[in-house]
C-alpha cells in the first residue's frame, strides 16, 4: 500500500511536472508567437514607411516635373508672343515700305504725266507756230503774185 501511495505520489507528480513543463512550453510558444508578432508589426511598419517614402518621392517627382512643364509652357508662350510680335512688326514695317513705294511710283507717274503734257503742250505750240509759218508762206506767196 505504500507503495501505491508512492507510485501514486509518483505519477501525481510525474503528472504535475508534465503540466508545468506544458505550461513552460505553452508560455515558450506564446513568447515566440509574440516575438514573431513584434518583427511582423515591425517589418509592416517600416515596410509601409518605405512604401510611404517612395510615394512621397515619386509625388514630389510628379510635382517637379508638373513645374517643368509650366516652365516649359510659358516659355512657349513667351516665344509665341514674341513671335507675333516680331511678325506684327514685320508687317508694318512691309506696309510702311510699301507705302513709300507707292508714293515714289506716284511721283514717278506724276512726273511722267507732267513730262508728256510738257511735251504734248511743246508739239501743240510747234504745230501752232507749223501752221502759222504755212498761212504766212501761203500769204507771202500770194502776195507774190
Amino acid at each position: 500500500m505504500k507503495e501505491l501511495v508512492s507510485l501514486a505520489k509518483e505519477q501525481e507528480h510525474e503528472s504535475y511536472m508534465l503540466k508545468w513543463a506544458g505550461e513552460n512550453d505553452a508560455k515558450e510558444y506564446l513568447a515566440e508567437e509574440e516575438e514573431l508578432r513584434r518583427h511582423s508589426l515591425a517589418f509592416r511598419n517600416s515596410e509601409g514607411r518605405r512604401i510611404r517614402e517612395l510615394d512621397e518621392e515619386e509625388r514630389m517627382k510628379d510635382i517637379m516635373r508638373g513645374a517643368e512643364n509650366e516652365e516649359l509652357n510659358a516659355a512657349c508662350q513667351r516665344d509665341v508672343q514674341q513671335y507675333k510680335e516680331a511678325c506684327a512688326a514685320r508687317d508694318r514695317a512691309s506696309l510702311v515700305l510699301r507705302g513709300k513705294e507707292d508714293f515714289r511710283k506716284r511721283l514717278e507717274s506724276e512726273y511722267e504725266r507732267q513730262m508728256q503734257n510738257q511735251e504734248e503742250h511743246e508739239s501743240h505750240l510747234l504745230d501752232i507756230q507749223a501752221w502759222q509759218d504755212v498761212n504766212d508762206y501761203v500769204k507771202e506767196c500770194k502776195g507774190r503774185k
